[in-house]
């Protein structure tokens, strides 16, 4: 959950969906879309919503580091949050 599922996840949606949609999306466009469909793969409603903005803020890291990696730390370190507390 903190580790392998992230860095999944990440390689996936801001890899290579993210990547698939530049090439017929603008990129704001791609990030929406990409972060939808990031939403839609977490079950619950509630889930759903909140993965769809983490999707976008993931995106967003993506875009201005030109890599997976920071998503991916990112991400990690938001399910670190979500178990501890």
């Amino acid at each position: 959950m903190c580790v392998l599922g992230p860095a999944t996840e990440e390689i996936v949606y801001r890899g290579l969906v993210y990547e698939q949609f530049l090439h017929f999306l603008p990129e704001s466009g791609a990030i929406l879309l990409n972060s939808l469909l990031f939403g839609l793969a977490h079950g619950s409603p509630v889930q759903m919503l909140t993965a769809c903005v983490a999707g976008i803020l993931l995106s967003l890291a993506r875009k201005k580091t030109g890599t997976v990696l920071a998503a991916v730390l990112m991400h990690m370190a938001m399910n670190i949050l979500v178990a501890i507390l």
